[in-house]
C-alpha cells in the first residue's frame, strides 16, 4: 500500500469513526482498518471493512 493509499484509508476511517450513526462492529472494524493502515499492529484483529454509500 502507498502513503497516499494508507492517508486516504486513515482519512475514510477517521470519518467513519466520527459518524454518529457508526455501529460498534462498524467502530470495531474501521479501527482495525484503520490500525492496519497506519502500521499500528497492537490493536489490529482480522476483519474486513465495507461502507456502502447510497
Amino acid at each position: 500500500m502507498t502513503l497516499r493509499q494508507r492517508m486516504a484509508t486513515v482519512a475514510m476511517c477517521d470519518a467513519v469513526l466520527a459518524c454518529s450513526a457508526c455501529t460498534p462492529s462498524l467502530r470495531r472494524r474501521a479501527e482495525c482498518l484503520r490500525a492496519h493502515a497506519s502500521g499500528d499492529y497492537s490493536r489490529m484483529s482480522f476483519g474486513t471493512l465495507v461502507i456502502v454509500v447510497a
